[in-house]
């Protein structure tokens, strides 16, 4: 679950319906712009399904017990989390080699220099997972390159829908959640290695510069529901998920800088 806070209660957006906007995302770069396209399906299922180990999770809400907030995908119990993503690429790699070896690769990008030994444990795994796959897939040099590109768009494609979700629509930049402030970390060379950048318009504008996406903007729909504080602390919080309808909120992304 993604969290956001205001004065009167909380936005919440379930990882998975976050996953399918990042394949929104993902589906509208410029052809131009893409490296492997050979390989744009298998890449686009990644994206879209990286989170889909979190679908039942969502509908679990967990408190923290002395806030009462709900928990995040960020303070979520790690060996819960460390599940779903197992589950996520088990699935996957089921239905297609690459898109599992995508994914794995975005999980275990998460326990870089981490101590953790769970953390650890998951990241040991991955990693002979994904020389496995690599070695099913037969990859050479210029595979591996092609593999640089489509994991960046995965994240890139990641954090521009968590860009969305997390920072208030059209909050002014200095109130933007700090990750995304100085822009995004994938660096492509199409665009001489500079990071892409956004920033709030409006409340239901964004703009992006460079611009990778075809055409000359991109609208997404974003599901959340709103939950105010007092109804958390009163009544069950599984119940009162289950029960409040979604809402639905339209961003537009355009050029600017």
């Amino acid at each position: 679950m993604i969290v956001r806070e205001d004065e009167s209660g909380f936005f919440l957006f379930e990882q998975d319906r976050h996953a399918h906007l990042s394949g929104i995302i993902s589906e509208a770069w410029d052809n131009r712009y893409f490296t492997g396209i050979d390989k744009r399906t298998s890449t686009g299922l990644a994206i879209t399904h990286h989170d889909r180990g979190w679908a039942l999770l969502d509908r679990e809400i967990l408190l923290h017990h002395k806030t009462k907030r709900p928990l995040s995908f960020i303070d979520y119990p790690l060996r819960k989390k460390i599940a779903v993503y197992k589950q996520g690429v088990d699935e996957i790699e089921q239905i297609n080699l690459y898109s599992a070896l995508l994914m794995s690769l975005h999980y275990t990008s998460f326990f870089r220099g981490k101590l953790d030994i769970a953390g650890c444990t998951f990241r040991e795994e991955e990693q002979n997972r994904q020389s496995r796959l690599r070695e099913s897939l037969a990859f050479t040099e210029k595979d591996e390159q092609a593999l640089k590109f489509h994991y960046d768009l995965l994240q890139f494609s990641d954090n521009l829908s968590l860009y969305v979700c997390m920072n208030e629509w059209g909050a002014e930049k200095e109130r933007e959640v700090p990750w995304f402030s100085e822009g995004f970390p994938q660096r492509f060379g199409v665009f001489h290695n500079e990071r892409v950048k956004a920033r709030w318009k409006s409340k239901t504008e964004v703009l992006v510069s460079p611009f990778p996406f075809s055409g000359t903007r991109l609208t997404i729909t974003v599901p959340f529901k709103y939950i105010e504080k007092v109804t958390f602390q009163e009544n069950d919080p599984n119940r009162i998920y289950r029960e409040t309808p979604f809402l639905y909120h339209d961003v537009t992304f355009t050029e600017g800088g």
